[in-house]
């Protein structure tokens, strides 16, 4: 997680706040970096060009990616709280504050995890399972 962060961040010349920062990490995950044939991350820490994702299994690749993507399709539309699990700022505008509730699309995410958290429990257990 933390190459994945260094090299989302690093990438850009100009420094980044914490949203653009979080969406470029989300960028980067979406595009399928992880995926099997897809450009993986040399681990530094080897002489040899090393993928530091070797052990992460197809599947495992596929719900990261997937929940980032969802996570994205999140942030473009301005739902950060959810994405976050917070409750959203107040809007000073009341004609957002009504479209609020129709635009929102919670109900597919209602029965499942949020994304993020999705995206972040994959890669702490692909970690762990790493360690041991």
């Amino acid at each position: 997680l933390e190459l994945i962060c260094q090299k989302a961040v690093t990438a850009r010349s100009r420094p980044s706040g914490p949203a653009e920062a979080l969406r470029r990490v989300m960028e980067f995950v979406a595009s399928g970096i992880l995926l099997p044939g897809g450009p993986g991350i040399r681990d530094p820490c080897e002489c040899e060009p090393t993928d530091a994702l070797c052990d992460l299994t197809s599947q495992q690749a596929d719900a990261i990616t997937r929940g980032a993507q969802d996570t994205l399709r999140l942030l473009a539309f301005g739902q950060i709280s959810w994405v976050l699990n917070m409750d959203p700022l107040p809007s000073s505008n009341p004609s957002l504050q009504h479209l609020q509730g129709v635009l929102l699309c919670r109900t597919k995410y209602s029965g499942s995890a949020r994304p993020v958290n999705l995206v972040c429990s994959a890669l702490k257990l692909c970690s762990s399972q790493n360690l041991d």
